[in-house]
């Protein structure tokens, strides 16, 4: 076997490069972490497997409930199951 001086430098060169790229992608994430300590306004309330293909998932966003149909080869469907709102001083329906 013929190890030259210039397959070793290669392989340093090439371990620096991935350890730097390591460092600076842990400073990144470290700075992300103080916005995860915001609640999220996103909060999934149950999920059903309606069969193999299919599920249905509840969420709230932001005070509305949805419900979320999700099927293989087809977009989601997407309904709005918030119950009505009504303003008791002059009876609307929001």
């Amino acid at each position: 076997m013929n190890i030259s001086i210039d397959k070793i430098i290669v392989v340093l060169g090439f371990l620096a490069v991935l350890v730097a790229i390591q460092f600076i992608v842990k400073l990144r994430t470290r700075n992300r972490t103080t916005l995860d300590n915001h609640t999220s306004k996103i909060k999934l309330r149950s999920r059903l497997n309606l069969s193999n293909n299919e599920r249905a998932d509840l969420l709230n966003v932001d005070g509305k409930s949805l419900l979320i149909i999700f099927s293989k080869g087809a977009q989601p469907n997407i309904i709005d199951i918030t119950p009505p709102f009504e303003n008791p001083e002059n009876g609307l329906v929001k």
